[in-house]
């Protein structure tokens, strides 16, 4: 996991450091909004499109959580920047939500059209769980455990939309082997405790060719990294 975006020219001990100081020093809130603004710019832009009034919108939500992440960081609790990412990231939703309210569709992991699977579109679920009443907050959460634990095997949020199926046929196909590995318990023990995904094993239970699960190997790995752990909301999504 990153400890804070690679355009940075401070080390992580520094960014907490300007962070304590820029509540009281114009100086150091400079310095730290400078080496922060691309993020602030490229995690709006995610959320935009083209549209450059929506543009607008995020960015200045995308700042207000930056002020709001200074004025309630607590170095004993952690980094700024890893407050940083969960404030930005809740504070966008919550303007995004507001900009569309009533055009918002819930956005499964697999998706329906052509778009794949996007950190992006997972993110956007959190909408739907929001107006629904229930706690979009753990939803967020379970979001970004799931990128740390994607991230264990190499795999982005970007790989696992390149990887997964646009089409409904071997979207279902994928689907159907995954749930299959993961009623499996040996499967599981494996890939939990092994840190090793079994081409064979899910071959023999699922008489599935192997070039098929090979093709499908990190969209079913993503599939048991959400079975195999505590992805309350996300479960609802793949089910």
């Amino acid at each position: 996991m990153e400890n804070k975006p690679k355009n940075l020219d401070y080390d992580t001990n520094e960014i907490d450091s300007l962070a304590i100081e820029a509540l009281k020093s114009r100086h150091a809130f400079e310095v730290l909004f400078t080496n922060f603004k691309p993020y602030l710019s490229s995690q709006a832009a995610k959320w935009s499109g083209s549209s450059s009034s929506v543009r607008d919108d995020m960015m200045s939500a995308a700042m207000q959580a930056f002020h709001e992440t200074i004025k309630s960081y607590d170095p004993s609790k952690g980094h700024f920047y890893s407050l940083l990412k969960n404030i930005v990231h809740k504070r966008l939703i919550d303007s995004y939500r507001n900009l569309t309210t009533n055009k918002v569709e819930t956005v499964p992991l697999e998706l329906e059209t052509e778009d794949g699977v996007s950190s992006y579109a997972i993110a956007k679920a959190s909408i739907k769980a929001h107006e629904e009443g229930t706690q979009h907050n753990d939803l967020v959460s379970e979001i970004e455990e799931f990128k740390q634990e994607l991230a264990q095997w190499g795999i982005t949020m970007d790989i696992l939309s390149e990887n997964s199926p646009k089409q409904a046929r071997t979207r279902a196909i994928y689907k159907e082997i995954a749930m299959q590995a993961a009623a499996d318990s040996e499967i599981l023990r494996i890939v939990k405790t092994m840190h090793y995904f079994p081409v064979k094993k899910v071959k023999s239970l699922t008489k599935s060719p192997q070039k098929t699960i090979e093709r499908a190997r990190i969209y079913i790995i993503a599939h048991l990294i959400i079975h195999t752990g505590d992805y309350e909301y996300l479960k609802g999504y793949i089910n």
